[in-house]
């Protein structure tokens, strides 16, 4: 196991962290809910998230493959006390909306072998070891997934899947413009497109029907920001 120094902001819990509503003066509006009403802080940004952290003393690589890489970390809770976290590194992703003049959402069918069922998302790919332009990587998943160029390409909102146990972003970019030129597909690809309504799919959404996580949230904030008159 490799030790790791340095840990900032990691001090054990001396009772007056900020995770008890008594460790602050709340603002009450409703009796029955003692936590403060405020606007929206990301994380890092608070003062009190420092005494949230924990410590990483070490760290051991337990497996390399083809997407992710295993690692097994050893932690020092607020409280001083050690744990063990399994982590998935992961070089990240990008997502597109592709929307139509007519308000459709191009949108591809694909078998998911951990769910063993066709999945519905928006075109998507990761990111290639070393690469550090997403906005090239999504054009590139958008011709070869879907067949279509954008004349615009603007970033749209990002997404963290599952950040309990892997570092995954996914930054989600919305297309509009779209011309089709044919796909460019790797021989494993199998998939089938689908230009569907953006707000049939935000009743999909909403009924628990489309569960990609980045086509959930590409769906929304493209939703909005035609609500907005984008």
């Amino acid at each position: 196991m490799t030790d790791v120094a340095g840990c900032v902001g990691a001090q054990p819990n001396d009772g007056t962290a900020p995770s008890s509503p008594e460790s602050f003066a709340p603002v009450l509006h409703d009796d029955t809910i003692p936590w403060r009403r405020r606007g929206f802080v990301p994380g890092d940004a608070d003062p009190r998230d420092a005494a949230l952290h924990e410590c990483i003393v070490g760290s051991t690589h337990i497996w390399r493959g083809g997407v992710i890489d295993v690692e097994s970390l050893e932690v020092r809770t607020p409280a001083g006390v050690r744990e063990m976290r399994d982590v998935a590194r992961h070089p990240g992703g990008v997502g597109v909306v592709a929307l139509t003049e007519d308000g459709r959402v191009a949108l591809v069918r694909q078998y998911r072998t951990p769910f063993d069922a066709v999945t519905v998302e928006i075109p998507a790919g990761k990111l290639d070891p070393g690469e550090c332009d997403p906005e090239a990587a999504a054009r590139r998943e958008l011709r070869e997934e879907a067949g279509l160029v954008a004349k615009e390409l603007r970033p749209l909102t990002a997404v963290a899947p599952s950040p309990g146990y892997t570092d995954e972003v996914v930054r989600v970019y919305l297309a509009r413009g779209l011309s089709f030129v044919g796909t460019d597909r790797d021989d494993d690809e199998f998939i089938d497109v689908d230009l569907v309504p953006l707000d049939e799919l935000v009743r999909a959404v909403l009924a628990g029907d489309l569960t990609d996580a980045k086509t959930v949230a590409g769906v929304l904030a493209a939703h909005a920001l035609m609500g907005q008159g984008a």
